[in-house]
């Protein structure tokens, strides 16, 4: 979508003028014994105005954090017999990191594996017999369900084991390892910390005014303190707003393919987005309703005095930018207290009844 520049729009609104004379029902210019009555003419300013299409950036304060961070606890009592890993080194989904004492599972284990072979056997021979009678059909099924129990039993040797080896949850790298190799461990204690870093998380809060002008997938460029410029995308949106705050947390997925981008850090991040309709205008035309809403005096297409609500989104050095619904209009200037649906022309109309 092309975009006119803020500064060409300011241009055209700045250089265009003209009068307008407005008239309306009689109302009274002196008063006198007579009461005679004429007809009034109200002098304004006006000026053209062409809207368009108009990039409006405002700044989010934030910081960032690792796309996902994860802990991993001790499952179980005994000694940390192993740490296979250090601060800092690269880690793959499933590695082998850390090794808790595992003598008793492992018996554990053992046991089930044999357990599951004898009754394997046992079910194979009971089977022989029943078909030929010699084997009654409740003691077949007693020896089909203790092979179902010893399967279970099996599976849950080999979880309990299972537990005693921390695995890495995803690719990443190792942050921190809070405990010591040979250390007595219980279930809960924190082994090894891992974060995935492939992609940065940046939280900031915005403003109730604002958050209607992000959407998931729209492009944030986040700027760090040493100067690094990255492009990010906005993937969440609260859908409720902070209670002590009132403003909205959002999320914005940064790229850190190489791993050069260190989470923690406070950042800058500049969202840019499209107003359709908006145009410059100058301060002394906007005006406020009755019921306090901001807006412009215009000429409607029948030639009379119209009331137009305006979005004041920013200031500039040549004037207010305003979104407006309409791409053109004659904007109305110099008086705040004009009457609706009063006739307009320009340039002035004869001098009838004028002062």
């Amino acid at each position: 979508m092309k975009t006119k520049n803020i500064s060409k729009i300011s241009s055209a609104v700045l250089l265009v003028g003209a009068c307008a004379w407005l008239w309306g029902s009689p109302t009274p210019a002196t008063v006198s014994d007579t009461a005679s009555v004429r007809e009034t003419l109200q002098k304004v300013g006006v000026r053209d105005i062409d809207a368009g299409p108009v990039k409006q950036s405002f700044v989010l304060d934030g910081a960032t954090r690792p796309y996902a961070d994860t802990t991993l606890f001790s499952n179980n009592a005994g000694d940390l017999v192993e740490i296979l890993v250090k601060s800092g080194d690269s880690v793959s989904k499933g590695q082998l990191l850390a090794q808790v004492e595992n003598a008793t599972q492992k018996a554990a284990l053992k046991r089930a594996e044999a357990d599951l072979k004898n009754a394997q056997s046992a079910l194979e021979r009971a089977r022989k017999l029943s078909a030929s009678g010699a084997l009654s059909q409740a003691t077949l099924d007693e020896r089909e369900a203790d092979l179902e129990r010893q399967k279970e039993t099996l599976e849950t040797a080999r979880s309990s084991l299972d537990q005693t080896r921390l695995l890495a949850p995803y690719d990443g790298v190792v942050v921190d390892i809070p405990a010591n190799q040979g250390e007595r461990v219980s279930p809960g204690d924190q082994i090894i910390r891992v974060a995935d870093m492939r992609s940065l998380i940046g939280d900031a809060h915005v403003p109730q005014a604002r958050v209607a002008d992000l959407e998931v997938g729209q492009a944030v460029t986040v700027h760090f303190p040493d100067g690094k410029s990255k492009e990010g995308e906005i993937s969440h949106i609260a859908p409720v707003a902070d209670t002590n705050t009132r403003s909205y947390p959002v999320e914005v997925t940064i790229p850190n393919e190489t791993g050069s981008l260190r989470a923690g850090s406070t950042v800058s991040m500049v969202v840019n987005h499209f107003i359709e309709s908006a145009a410059v205008i100058p301060q002394e035309a906007i005006i406020i309703s009755d019921d306090g809403a901001p807006g412009i005096h215009y000429v409607t297409e029948v030639g009379e005095v119209g009331f137009l609500p305006i979005d004041i989104l920013s200031s500039t050095d040549k004037g207010i930018v305003v979104s407006t619904p309409q791409s053109s209009l004659t904007l109305m200037v110099g008086d705040n207290h004009l009457d609706r649906h009063r006739q307009a022309s320009w340039p002035p109309p004869p001098a009838v009844g004028r002062a």
